[in-house]
């Protein structure tokens, strides 16, 4: 048996998605957000703040942002989920003349 080389790079690959999400001020790790709002939510509350901007345009435009910015971080958990699962579908050992055992030049 091999070590499964395409398992491997997945795994590097959601590693380095999971640091970029976090960087961006998105979760990172997908655990659910019960006990706070959403990233979009607390852009939200700055928008239209008394420090700020306040009105029915103010209102609008902090919907807008809120539905804006959690768009953008379903886009990326979504990323995530997507290579995460891709990642756990595939075994961690390959036969040695598997083409994961030498990918990615024996891969798909």
């Amino acid at each position: 048996m091999a070590e499964n080389l395409r398992r491997q790079a997945l795994g590097r690959l959601c590693e380095y998605v999971s640091n970029q999400n976090t960087r961006l001020g998105f979760d990172g790790t997908l655990v659910p957000r019960y006990a706070g709002p959403s990233k979009g939510a607390e852009i939200m509350a700055t928008v239209n703040a008394s420090d700020t901007w306040t009105g029915p345009l103010a209102d609008e435009m902090a919907e807008d942002a809120k539905a804006d910015v959690d768009a953008v971080d379903a886009v990326f958990s979504n990323l995530f989920r997507d290579v995460r699962n891709k990642r756990d579908a595939l075994e961690m050992e390959v036969e040695e003349d598997d083409p994961d055992a030498n990918w990615p030049n024996g891969g798909v």
